[in-house]
């Protein structure tokens, strides 16, 4: 989707994407780094992805753009807490 409308539009506004959770449903560890991996590769170094998943590691996926992960440390069922 993204190669496409950069390809067939070149004149719009490069938006952040955001992919919530794309490994939505109950894979393997193998096909949920490969889909990860897969998303990272076809970006494109031009845009910003924000990219929320559970259990990345940044160790694990290889990019030639600067990956920036912030974690959340918060425990279950208490993402509203003060820090």
């Amino acid at each position: 989707m993204i190669k496409m409308r950069k390809q067939f539009n070149l004149t719009a506004i490069d938006f952040p994407v955001v992919f919530d959770s794309p490994n939505n449903a109950e894979t393997d560890d193998m096909k949920r780094h490969s889909l990860i991996q897969y998303i990272l590769d076809e970006v494109g170094k031009d845009g910003q992805l924000i990219l929320s998943s559970i259990g990345y590691e940044a160790n694990k996926f290889s990019s030639e753009q600067t990956i920036n992960v912030i974690s959340l440390e918060n425990g279950k069922y208490h993402l509203l807490d003060e820090e």
